[in-house]
């Protein structure tokens, strides 16, 4: 059963004057009928006692087994509001004015009159109400329907008396400030925030709960520019609102419309505030000029790197950041997106040298670009022209300029090398019996702990070695050396791997491959610090980085050249700081406590390992001059962690927690510190470049050749 909207005229038929004696008998009539209807309704009230939500959101279902006795027990609220009461769509709409109703006498001191709603009859029939709940309204239907309205003030209802202005004239981006008066014409008292949840809050509207074009770092919510702060306030009470605007970014004419709500039950009604905006001098958001550069014109010898650098003034509106979805980059033009022949393996794009060096600049204050520029290999006059630009969102006025280059003949000078490629011990696992080692092709040699070169053996010959009482035997067919030292073998012909026969690990995924093969040296040692004995390899840095076994062969070089970077770096560092297994025989393990080691057979199988790493020889990553630690792990959740926050000893300034978008979404696996695998592999399919990748997830990190 609908309530609302759904009555009947009836019309009314002339009546002609009644006697005196008809008066008292229409009278008693009155009494007697209303007596026994209200007589009927307690005990149709009696019948139907249970829980009333349910025949009130059924529209009549329940409790309709017998035909012609639909009874509905409705809240006068839920009658007067259903629609909207408690929500904040559109603000309700004013209810349509009804055409005059016949309706019967109401005496003042009834009970019907006593509460705040009355109603209005057709075919209706009047209910005592003093023995229903005070809170609802029992009706019996009879031929029609009815039609319940509210003949007194409503509860929610303001009046607008006064507002600051209707139209403001302002600068793009400028604030300003806004107040209205408003009256309190309802029967309900407004409360604020801090007394009542039904507090009074302006709301854009227009639709309801979108961020307003007028939006101030002030508000409450994007939504909602103000609260109120000075309750209570009464009916017939006036109070004033005020708020903060801001101007759009562009020129124009803008409007919004704001209402009061109280929160939780309903907007309040004749409360519309409409505020015009007229935006004009919009001052550019991003501007600059040029303020100073290293050199005006460049002279390279072929094959030299040089560093250059440029600063521009901020002279628009927006604060310069070198994060977020706005910062500031130094990109090629003419055109853009091309890859320059002066990349230097420090630009974090083939098309994007640098990135702004502070982290903020504000307006007025000055930025500073700093780059590496590498010569060409050819001779000739060149010029490259480079633009700011704010990501995603535009290029920079006044930013574009052009470099005079001229590449001489001369021969480069030799790039400073910090160091040299160091040897590294990596421990494969620990033993209780000899080893077997031979080389892969038969070619083999035995040497002493010093060098010395003792033996090789014949084709289809090995060597074994044991270690007991203290001393180191080594076997070649009839031929037996001791030493109190350990012996290493390695391959006859340099470069070439050996096999230790004696050792097995054949991948479940790959029967055919057995991780057994190692470049370099391999040694039993005897360890006196935990007595037991250990098979070691001792190879070149870049040789072990060709045996890392932590990626796979289907991944781009990019993300390959980042993680073996990263892995060199750890690798050396722990060189320089051989802490970690300090009381053992090796430097690092092959497992993932260190980094995944396969040796000669994973470089073979994954051939782009072997690629990344000759495309980034001798590069590590250093900060403050120094070679630093570089933790790596396989997936963030979109964020990753800064030192402090897992471990101690922190803070690292290289290692601060970064954006890591291409995780969104998944389960952190890891410490999450430094780079992310599946991050840095997102990025690289995106286009970002090895070195970009790094100085993401190791914040203000340079990247060093230490060796060639």
């Amino acid at each position: 059963m609908e309530i609302l909207g759904t009555s009947r005229e009836i019309p009314v038929p002339y009546k002609p004057p009644i006697s005196l004696w008809g008066q008292i008998s229409a009278i008693a009539f009155s009494l007697i009928t209303v007596t026994a209807v209200g007589f009927m309704l307690q005990k149709v009230e009696a019948a139907h006692t249970g829980n009333s939500i349910s025949q009130v959101t059924n529209h009549g279902k329940a409790g309709a087994s017998e035909a012609g006795a639909v009874i509905e027990a409705l809240q006068i609220s839920d009658i007067l509001s259903r629609g909207y009461l408690g929500t904040y769509g559109m603000p309700p709409k004013q209810p349509r004015a009804q055409p005059p109703r016949p309706t019967l006498p109401i005496n003042a001191n009834s009970a019907l009159n006593s509460g705040s709603q009355h109603l209005l009859f057709g075919d209706w029939q009047r209910t005592p109400l003093a023995q229903a709940h005070p809170a609802q309204v029992q009706l019996r239907q009879t031929a029609v329907t009815a039609t319940l309205v509210s003949a007194s003030k409503p509860e929610w209802q303001g009046k607008i008396v006064k507002q600051s202005y209707k139209t403001l004239n302002i600068k793009a981006g400028h604030s300003a400030t806004f107040w209205f008066d408003v009256k309190n014409t309802g029967t309900k008292t407004w409360h604020d925030q801090e007394t009542s949840d039904n507090f009074i809050a302006l709301n854009a509207i227009d639709p309801s709960g979108r961020q307003s074009l007028f939006q101030h770092p002030f508000w409450p919510a994007y939504y909602r520019p103000a609260v109120l702060r000075t309750g209570p306030v009464k009916p017939g009470e006036t109070v004033r609102i005020s708020l903060a605007l801001q101007a759009p970014e562009e020129n124009g004419e803008f409007q919004e419309s704001f209402q009061l709500v109280a929160e939780n039950l309903t907007f309040i009604a004749k409360t519309q505030v409409h505020i015009k905006m007229k935006v004009s001098d919009a001052k550019p958001l991003y501007k600059a000029k040029k303020a100073a550069q290293s050199e005006k014109s460049i002279s390279l010898a072929r094959g030299e790197d040089r560093e250059f650098w440029v600063e521009f003034k901020n002279t628009g509106r927006a604060t310069w950041t070198n994060s977020g979805d706005r910062f500031l980059a130094l990109n090629l033009t003419n055109p853009a997106g091309r890859v320059s022949v002066f990349e230097n393996v420090e630009w974090y794009e083939s098309y994007r040298p640098a990135i702004m060096d502070q982290a903020s600049v504000a307006p007025g204050a000055s930025a500073r670009f700093t780059f590496m520029l590498h010569a060409p290999d050819t001779a000739g006059d060149y010029s490259e022209s480079f633009q700011a630009v704010a990501e995603f969102f535009t290029w920079i006025e006044g930013t574009k300029f052009s470099l005079p280059i001229t590449v001489t003949n001369d021969q480069a000078p030799q790039p400073e090398i910090s160091g040299e490629q160091p040897r590294i011990r990596v421990g494969l696992y620990d033993t209780t019996e000899p080893i077997i080692v031979s080389g892969l092709n038969g070619k083999a040699r035995l040497r002493n702990s010093a060098g010395k070169s003792l033996a090789t053996p014949k084709k289809g010959e090995n060597i074994k070695i044991s270690y007991k009482n203290a001393k180191y035997t080594a076997k070649i067919g009839d031929k037996k050396f001791t030493d109190s030292r350990p012996f290493r073998v390695e391959a006859k012909t340099k470069n070439d791997p050996v096999e230790v026969e004696s050792y097995s690990e054949v991948p479940s995924w790959l029967p055919e491959v057995n991780f057994n093969k190692y470049r370099g040296s391999v040694e039993l040692v005897f360890n006196p610090n935990d007595g037991k004995m250990y098979v070691v390899n001792e190879l070149p840095l870049e040789s072990y980085m060709w045996g890392l076994g932590e990626a796979g062969n289907r991944n781009d070089l990019d993300y390959l050249g980042a993680l073996v970077t990263a892995a060199r770096t750890y690798a050396l560092y722990h060189y320089l700081h051989p802490t970690k297994h300090a009381s053992k025989p090796y430097l690092l393990t092959d497992t993932a406590g260190d980094q995944v080691y396969k040796g000669y057979g994973y470089e073979v199988l994954v051939p782009n390992i072997v690629q990344a790493a000759k495309n980034t020889a001798g590069y590590v990553v250093t900060y403050d001059g120094e070679v630093v630690v570089t933790p790596y792990f396989s997936r963030s959740d979109g964020r990753t962690r800064s030192w402090e926050e897992v471990w101690a000893g922190g803070p690292k300034g290289w290692l601060k927690g970064v954006d890591d978008p291409g995780c969104v979404g998944m389960v952190l696996w890891g410490h999450g510190i430094g780079l992310s695998a599946e991050g840095a592999r997102w990025y690289s399919l995106q286009g970002k470049s090895w070195s970009w990748i790094l100085k993401h997830y190791y914040t203000g990190i340079k990247l060093t050749q230490w060796y060639e």
